[in-house]
């Protein structure tokens, strides 16, 4: 095979690869205020009845951060505890006892922010405004601040009121009502928000309720005033009014917890 020909090969592999990568099906992940986990298709259009349509799949009672890792596993923190395994399949089931089990046992109540990198590391912000990364944890035994999560942002990260990747790994952040974006840090002495790029003009403080990147690139957003879900490529540039060319595919989106998972 020619030089040529092999790139050609090799094109299309990784064209196969991103094509399958991005047409996973997509569940949207809910929570409410009284524990109840639905889990079903995300709105294809305004009039789509997420809560009559999607399954029930039991109860998280206490939690305080829901998150899926990219591999689809679910990370729960419940008082000081955290938590994994697959998603709920069995209403009837406790899915603290099984098939969920407990991963960290002591520390985890003092994080404000949780998001996983694409690539599977955990991102984590302390109540005091530090930012770790790492893989993590596997076992309640390991002590993951620190070793496995190593700090790198020495403070200010308690700043923002979402933060969260896109699927290439570019790290979103809101903060005074306006979106930033750049690739994350590395060290403690890495200026994030110095280099960061403003985007999308202003008004994001309210679309902060949930945000987050489904696979195929598209950013979701829920409005914190009136529930309002919405859905467009992510905004270029500071004058990209992203509000006014994304559509509106539902209301009411007034869910403790949301979060996208691929199965």
């Amino acid at each position: 095979m020619g030089f040529r020909a092999l790139l050609l090969t090799l094109g299309i592999v990784v064209a196969i690869l991103e094509s399958a990568s991005s047409s996973r099906s997509v569940t949207l992940f809910t929570v409410d205020n009284q524990g109840v986990i639905r889990a079903g298709q995300p709105p294809p259009a305004y009039n789509y009845d997420f809560i009559s349509r999607a399954r029930v799949l039991g109860k998280l009672s206490g939690v305080s951060h829901v998150l899926f890792s990219p591999r689809g596993l679910l990370y729960v923190v419940k008082g000081y505890e955290l938590y994994s395994g697959p998603m709920p399949s069995n209403p009837s089931r406790n899915w603290f006892q099984s098939p969920g089990r407990r991963i960290g046992k002591g520390g985890w109540a003092g994080f404000k922010h949780f998001f996983f990198h694409p690539k599977g590391d955990l991102y984590a912000v302390t109540n005091a405004g530090e930012l770790y990364a790492g893989p993590p944890p596997t076992n309640e035994n390991q002590n993951w601040l620190g070793t496995r999560g190593i700090k790198i942002g020495g403070g200010g990260w308690g700043q923002f009121s979402a933060l969260f990747f896109d699927p290439r790994g570019i790290l979103y952040a809101v903060t005074g009502g306006k979106l930033l974006k750049a690739r994350p840090p590395v060290s403690t002495a890495d200026n994030w928000i110095g280099r960061s790029q403003t985007i999308g003009g202003g008004g994001w403080s309210d679309l902060s309720h949930f945000m987050s990147f489904t696979p195929d690139g598209n950013l979701w957003c829920v409005s914190k005033s009136d529930g309002k879900i919405y859905r467009a490529s992510p905004p270029t540039s500071v004058n990209d009014v992203w509000i006014g060319r994304a559509r509106n595919l539902g209301h009411s989106y007034f869910f403790k917890f949301m979060a996208f998972t691929t199965q």
